[in-house]
């Protein structure tokens, strides 16, 4: 008999037939075993579904249903919130790898840690076929990842939360932004957040055109609508505008726009594996040509600035404290 809690896992998929299989063995094989894999199939058009179906056949913690049409992640998820029986959510993509602790170490840390309600990690960014293309290593202290949460999303979509966050916070709002908007309103209900320090618990899939294009700009005006409404502590379920409304406003910009965060994405793409300065030469290029991809850059450039005045100032509050 298992006595640990049950954690629920999310598993929102579309039309991810080749790397399916694998996302769905890197949860099974967990070293945490008291689980649920609700996976929710959004309306794939390719084999996703037959290959699931194969899967939970085999497995009895794998729990399956599928949306009669496409309503995107946010919606997904909500989907399979409505089925969770868990103690503990955790979410995962169905293009990713989890690492065989990662469960482990999150419950872990939330065990030790009573204060914090979400934990997330840190990353290892691998391309279609798996090879290692970049690392994102993500800090812990909960008081510094909220303030973060004004320039960036201080927290991978990869984490394990309380199951009482989502009672109170309810369910995700924005697709391609429905992690970072649960997170601020998660922060202003007064939830802590943290990172299981220097553990790179998942690897995430990049596949080419992710952020191209229309999603890519969609995402950044979300983004940053969410990101003013945190700054101001303003978070309700409105008041949020969507492409399609700031097309209808502002068809010729919304199509610039688009077509310049398109062009900096492909510049910026084409130097992420050279050699450091043509990197930085493509994001100079890159913010010259979008005012979004600039923003992006900007609110990078502010988290780290405060990260490094953070970490400074507990220093001298640490080396004070000694010397006295």
């Amino acid at each position: 008999m298992n006595d640990t809690p049950l954690i629920s896992v999310l598993m929102p998929v579309y039309n991810v037939e080749s790397y399916i299989d694998e996302a769905i063995e890197s949860v099974i094989s967990q070293s945490y075993t008291n689980f649920e894999l609700i996976i929710v199939d959004d309306g794939s058009s390719d084999s996703t579904w037959e290959k699931v179906s194969r899967a939970a056949a085999t497995d009895s913690r794998i729990r399956l249903t599928r949306n009669a049409k496409n309503i995107q992640i946010a919606g997904s998820l909500n989907v399979a919130l409505s089925l969770a029986k868990g103690a503990y959510i955790a979410r995962a993509d169905g293009d990713d790898i989890m690492e065989i602790d990662r469960l482990q170490q999150q419950f872990d840390f939330l065990t030790q840690n009573s204060h914090c309600d979400i934990v997330g990690c840190s990353l290892r960014y691998v391309d279609e076929t798996g090879k290692l293309l970049s690392i994102r290593e993500y800090v812990s202290d909960p008081d510094l990842l909220a303030h973060l949460a004004r320039y960036i999303n201080p927290i991978a979509h990869v984490w394990l939360a309380r199951a009482e966050v989502y009672r109170i916070v309810g369910g995700y709002q924005f697709s391609s932004v429905e992690d970072y908007d649960f997170i601020c309103r998660a922060l202003v209900a007064g939830f802590k957040i943290a990172n299981v320090p220097s553990y790179f618990g998942m690897r995430i899939r990049i596949r080419s055109g992710n952020t191209l294009g229309l999603y890519g700009f969609r995402q950044s005006l979300l983004f940053e609508q969410v990101r003013s409404r945190y700054k101001s502590k303003y978070i309700t379920n409105t008041a949020i505008m969507d492409i399609t409304e700031y097309a209808k406003l502002h068809p010729f910009l919304s199509a610039f726009r688009q077509k310049s965060f398109a062009l900096a994405q492909i510049i910026l793409n084409s130097a992420r594996s050279r050699i450091r300065f043509l990197y930085f030469a493509a994001v100079i290029i890159s913010s010259a040509i979008s005012i979004d991809a600039l923003r992006y850059y900007r609110n990078t450039a502010f988290s780290r600035i405060y990260t490094m005045y953070y970490v400074f100032k507990r220093s001298r509050i640490i080396s004070s404290g000694v010397q006295q």
